[in-house]
């Protein structure tokens, strides 16, 4: 009991700081998810794990500064992050799905990616994160500029 109690404050005072924000420990920019993964260019995001209990207003913003976040959705484009160092911007011509935006991408293997491929991707758009449920729907999801595809390892 003792140690919930404690685990309880500790988080009551983490939160009442600055609600879900934490001040950033290192300077680097973060453009796509994959900059804030252990090993690539060191980013940080502003965000703790109790952004679940406050408001978000567009969770991109949580995996890419704002600047370049507002750039992508002023030059139509959405990005598709394939880990370190290695992202595709995606223009955008009006409402697409994940579908077409694969398609788009021109990557052999992202072109024949299907719900149950063993790469991993996640979708990350202002206001949800949703991952490959493994039904062919996840294929439908809307995506809009300056949304993210963050696809696991791909050869």
């Amino acid at each position: 009991m003792k140690i919930l109690s404690l685990l309880l404050i500790i988080v009551a005072i983490a939160l009442s700081e600055e609600g879900a924000k934490l001040e950033q420990t290192k300077s680097v920019t973060i453009k796509c998810p994959s900059d804030i993964r252990k090993g690539g260019k060191g980013g940080s995001t502003p965000y703790s794990l109790g952004f679940v209990l406050g408001p978000v207003i567009d969770f991109r913003g949580m995996y890419c500064d704002s600047s370049t976040l507002n750039a992508r959705v002023a030059s139509g484009v959405c990005l598709i992050d394939l880990g370190y160092d290695s992202q595709l911007d995606i223009k955008l011509s009006g409402p697409t799905t994940l579908r077409g935006v694969l398609r788009m991408s021109g990557h052999d293997k992202l072109m024949k990616w299907n719900v149950h491929s063993q790469h991993g991707i996640v979708v990350i758009s202002e206001r949800a994160i949703l991952a490959n449920n493994h039904k062919i729907e996840f294929l439908d999801t809307k995506i809009s500029p300056g949304d993210f595809i963050v696809v696991g390892v791909v050869d």
